[in-house]
């Protein structure tokens, strides 16, 4: 009789534990960091979150205002870049001590985003891929670059 409720015991334990590892949240997994520079990389993982490290070569603002191109060094902008638009350029300056443009370029950063085919109107750009700066709490300054 001990032994049946032992085993009765057992059984029903195993079945809740079972069950709670069913219902736990599976881990976070963390973005790839991928460098700039590794544009077979950055093209594997479009369409995915990822982390990417590099020196900004040039950072600037079109000439309406709209839209600012982000460049690293030895990258070629018709492969990869960060673009970022008119709507987000007062929080960025503002997060980043004045303007964002001057701030970025020459800098090391770090952004996490999600790759994306180049949406611009640009025909030689058609086959880039870019990550859109939405939030200054995508960019982190590594090494500030001097201004």
């Amino acid at each position: 009789m001990m032994r049946s409720l032992l085993t009765l015991v057992l059984v029903a334990v195993s079945l809740i534990a079972s069950s709670a590892a069913a219902e736990l949240p599976k881990p976070l997994q963390a973005a790839p960091v991928i460098e700039a520079r590794d544009i077979s990389q950055l093209r594997e993982h479009l369409g995915q979150e990822v982390v990417v490290t590099g020196r900004v070569a040039e950072a600037k603002w079109s000439d309406s205002g709209k839209v600012m191109h982000v460049r690293f060094e030895g990258v070629a902008a018709k492969d990869f870049g960060l673009a970022s638009f008119e709507s987000t350029r007062g929080q960025f300056d503002r997060g980043f001590g004045g303007d964002i443009a001057s701030v970025l370029t020459g800098s090391t950063v770090r952004i996490k985003g999600t790759i994306q085919p180049y949406g611009g109107r640009w025909e030689e750009h058609k086959d880039r891929v870019e990550i859109l700066l939405r939030w200054p709490n995508q960019l982190t300054i590594l090494e500030l670059g001097s201004r």
